[in-house]
């Protein structure tokens, strides 16, 4: 087993393992005396005081998410290695590999998220004069990437703020304290350049930076792009510019005491949606100096504020939506559970009354921004028809599916939940077709029923 481990920590050396054994997840060695203390949990070992002592830690495999977005919000990063197979059908060991590999730029599990707050891994590719720099969400699926004076990177992140930086090895990047840094050789750049398909979507300025990040997603994860976006340019500087300085002094994101309660931000953010509190800082980030934008906002928040009673119909509809950005990314890539699913049809259910509610509005910029809302109606059917009206978290905790849904398992239900009925019905057909009244149904182990 030990050599089963070494061989999947020689993988991810750089990556805590949960290696599956049973009902848990089990981390040993290093991993385990860096993970018990930020974790919180006991740190035992094998073979105690010996020369062969094995420090270990381990975490239900039913909370592993939680215990996951504990070490990912410290900058760390895990590779999970799962079972492939029932230990009581395995001959020998039993066969495990790395199933996912979850790092604080590429992590979708909301214990992990912030909200109001985009996740960004941010790769970059140094230059003399400018940088190559994309910018992945992979939590909502938006993807930008361009052009970046050198002296000025500092300042994108500080805008943007990424979870984690991915740079070439022997790359100077600004220092970024509390954000995870991932190095990779300069060949493995040149190769991702090469054989990334998806940046073919994307042939602008700072494309080897959109090649690297989405090489370095899928390999994490194979299906950790299914979701995203066509890359968009980054179109840094052609707003107003705020530099690192700037965001600090004006306490944009964060106070002096470095309380985000009592910035700019969380002073203005009386949003209803997670997506809606992301727009809201994307645009403090990067204001708008577009006379007629600012017209038609200035006109849309004028009509907001004259019309009371429609502009809190819409509120209380735009609070029915919640965060169908991000629950849609783990439908995607099939991390999502039964009641986040039913949950993101729920969102989609809200949106005609938020179209409602603001076409009550005579501003052009309100009725564009809800215009374009597509109708989501038979998703929403085909979920309310698929799963339970109160699915479980977990869809191995069973009772997901309706028995509408499908003919077979209701049947399969039925039998499960009335196995006696079944067989006495068996029994009445069977005397009817022999003639046999006294015909009985009864089991042996060697023949079954």
């Amino acid at each position: 087993m030990l050599r089963q481990y070494f061989e999947m920590k020689s993988r991810v050396p750089d990556a805590i393992l949960f290696y599956r054994l049973g009902d848990f997840y089990e981390m040993f060695f290093d991993d385990a005396r860096e993970a018990a203390p930020l974790l919180g949990i006991a740190l035992t070992a094998r073979h105690r005081d010996s020369d062969i002592e094995a420090p270990m830690c381990g975490v239900p495999w039913q909370s592993a998410d939680h215990h996951i977005a504990k070490l990912i919000a410290a900058g760390r990063k895990v590779a999970v290695c799962d079972q492939l197979e029932e230990a009581r059908g395995a001959k020998g060991l039993v066969r495990r590999d790395i199933t996912r590999v979850v790092t604080p730029g590429t992590v979708l599990d909301p214990n992990a998220l912030v909200p109001a707050v985009p996740s960004y891994l941010a790769a970059v590719v140094p230059g003399e004069v400018f940088w190559e720099v994309a910018l992945l969400d992979l939590s909502t699926g938006a993807f930008r990437a361009g052009m970046v004076p050198a002296g000025r990177v500092a300042d994108l992140f500080a805008l943007c703020r990424p979870r984690e930086v991915l740079l070439p090895e022997g790359a100077d990047a600004p220092p970024l304290p509390g954000v995870a840094r991932t190095v990779r050789p300069p060949a493995w750049f040149e190769k991702a350049r090469s054989e990334t398909p998806a940046a073919a979507a994307f042939d602008g300025p700072g494309v080897a930076a959109a090649s690297a990040a989405l090489a370095y997603a899928r390999e994490l994860s194979p299906h950790a792009l299914v979701h995203v976006r066509p890359a968009e340019p980054l179109r840094f500087g052609e707003r107003m510019s705020l530099d690192a300085g700037a965001l600090a002094t004006l306490e944009v994101f964060e106070s002096s005491e470095g309380q985000a309660s009592r910035s700019l931000f969380g002073l203005l953010d009386c949003t209803r949606t997670p997506p809606g509190a992301r727009a809201l800082r994307e645009c403090l980030a990067s204001p708008s100096t577009d006379a007629l934008e600012l017209a038609a906002r200035w006109d849309a928040v004028g009509e907001l504020v004259e019309r009371s009673p429609e502009r809190e119909t819409l509120r209380a509809a735009l609070a029915e939506v919640g965060d169908v950005e991000r629950r849609f990314a783990r439908i995607a890539v099939g991390t999502a559970g039964p009641r986040e699913v039913a949950a993101w049809a729920e969102g989609l259910a809200a949106l005609p009354g938020v179209a409602d509610a603001a076409s009550r509005f005579r501003g052009s910029r309100l009725r564009a921004l809800t215009d374009a809302v597509p109708d989501t109606s038979d998703l929403v059917r085909r979920v309310r028809e698929a799963i339970a009206a109160e699915p479980p978290v977990l869809a191995s905790a069973g009772g997901v599916l309706r028995d509408e849904a499908d003919p077979e398992l209701a049947e399969l239900r039925r039998l499960r939940h009335g196995a006696q009925g079944a067989l006495l019905e068996i029994e009445a057909a069977e005397r009817k077709r022999s003639g046999i009244s006294n015909l009985r149904v009864r089991y042996n182990r060697v023949f079954g029923y």
